[in-house]
């Protein structure tokens, strides 16, 4: 008889070269929790839409004491490679998404919508009436 036993490679934990869009959104809703003394936090939630090869990020907006309010702020997706992966602000038409080849221009559009008047005004908003 012959050997039918499957070898599966050690795979371990490898450092990535660059940082995972995920990573770079969990560290955001962490930022955003501490600059908002907890009344805002970020949100991330992961999908596969239709059983693809592609990870879809939405980072929300949530406050807890608004009866779980969340509002989707941005989404992100990408394949299994991580880059280059394509960042759209929420409301806008998928034609807008912006492509992102590495994580240092991510990092730089992520920064751009946390510092737009809209997002400052959402958050603000929303710490106003959790505050009431």
């Amino acid at each position: 008889m012959s050997d039918l036993s499957i070898t599966i490679p050690n795979f371990g934990v490898q450092t990535p070269t660059q940082k995972p869009p995920i990573e770079m959104l969990r560290e955001a809703a962490r930022t955003l929790k501490q600059q908002t003394g907890g009344v805002v936090e970020g949100s991330v939630f992961t999908s596969n839409p239709g059983r693809s090869n592609l990870f879809r990020h939405t980072f929300y907006l949530r406050a807890r004491s608004l009866n779980d309010y969340t509002y989707p702020l941005f989404y992100v997706w990408h394949n299994a490679d991580l880059y280059p992966a394509n960042l759209l602000e929420a409301g806008e038409p998928q034609s807008n998404a912006q492509p992102c080849k590495d994580d240092t221009e991510l990092r730089d559009k992520l920064n751009s919508i946390f510092a737009s008047h809209g997002t400052r005004q959402l958050v603000e908003a929303l710490m106003a009436q959790a505050n009431t």
